[in-house]
């Protein structure tokens, strides 16, 4: 993403900076989502524990006709895992892929819906700086930041979401700073 021949490097700067803008404005609204949401879920909290006093902690049974009819375990066999986002040289999956041979960077969560909802609304905001090219950097760097998070690490919706934002935001800075120094350097 440095200035090469074909490019200004101020405009280049130009597409860096408003990225960087966009980015801290995807930051500030999913920050503003997640006050709304929190008081959401205290209701739905207190909803719940309503429900349960009321039905006296009393569960509801299934019955052996519908226990009768299930497959036994030997016969479901293993989980496949399900492939939630795959492009830029990046798959993610909520299981491990047995002998996976292919080039992508593969990140495994049980997260791995909501990782693919981030980089898929990285991808709607349309980045100027992130094209063709540069897509295989930017994703694959996030996928690298996910991948050096614990097991726990990646439970954390919340977590998932700062990793994933602020290496998009950090790979924009360090975007701009490559593009600065060869411009400085012209100069002298």
């Amino acid at each position: 993403m440095i200035a090469g021949k074909y490019n200004n490097g101020t405009v280049v700067l130009r597409k860096l900076d408003s990225d960087i803008g966009v980015m801290k404005g995807l930051i500030r609204e999913f920050q503003i989502k997640d006050a709304a949401s929190k008081g959401r879920e205290d209701a739905r909290r207190e909803r719940r524990e309503e429900r349960r006093r009321l039905s006296g902690g009393r569960t509801l049974a299934v019955p052996e006709s519908v226990v009768s009819k299930l497959p036994p375990e030997e016969f479901i066999g293993p989980k496949r895992p399900r492939i939630y986002w795959k492009g830029a040289d990046v798959m993610i999956v909520d299981a491990p892929v047995p002998d996976y041979r292919g080039s992508s960077r593969v990140v495994v969560s049980p997260q791995a819906s909501l990782i693919s909802y981030y980089f898929r609304r990285l991808r709607k905001c349309r980045f100027q700086s992130v094209n063709w090219f540069s897509k295989l950097e930017f994703y694959g760097r996030l996928a690298e930041s996910l991948n050096e998070c614990s097991y726990e690490q990646l439970l954390d919706p919340l977590f998932i979401r700062s990793v994933i934002f602020d290496t998009a935001l950090s790979i924009f800075i360090d975007w701009r700073s490559r593009v600065i120094e060869p411009i400085g350097n012209q100069a002298t």
